[in-house]
């Protein structure tokens, strides 16, 4: 099963219908909808759990992106701006 870290906090409005998407393609969400972005301390909490996000302006710092691989393969950003994801560290890891 893949399961899907859902921190985005403008996804909640729609959680009804990703929920639907997420049960077609057999995916399981965690939902942790912060009211503007989780900091290092408050993903900690998930390492190893999740095999994608879709986040919000949540910060993928290189510790929480080593703590998930080889699990965690993809980040998906709702929104603009990736400056809150440490993109040289996800591309070293594969993410």
């Amino acid at each position: 099963m893949t399961t899907v870290l859902v921190t985005a906090p403008y996804l909640r409005r729609y959680s009804e219908r990703a929920q639907k998407i997420f049960d077609h393609y057999n995916l399981t969400p965690i939902y942790d909808f912060a009211n503007e972005h989780l900091l290092e301390p408050d993903l900690v909490k998930y390492n190893g759990q999740y095999d994608a996000t879709v986040c919000g302006d949540d910060e993928f710092t290189e510790a929480i992106l080593n703590a998930n691989v080889p699990r965690l393969k993809i980040i998906s950003k709702w929104g603009t701006g990736i400056n809150s994801i440490d993109t040289e560290a996800a591309s070293q890891l594969g993410v």
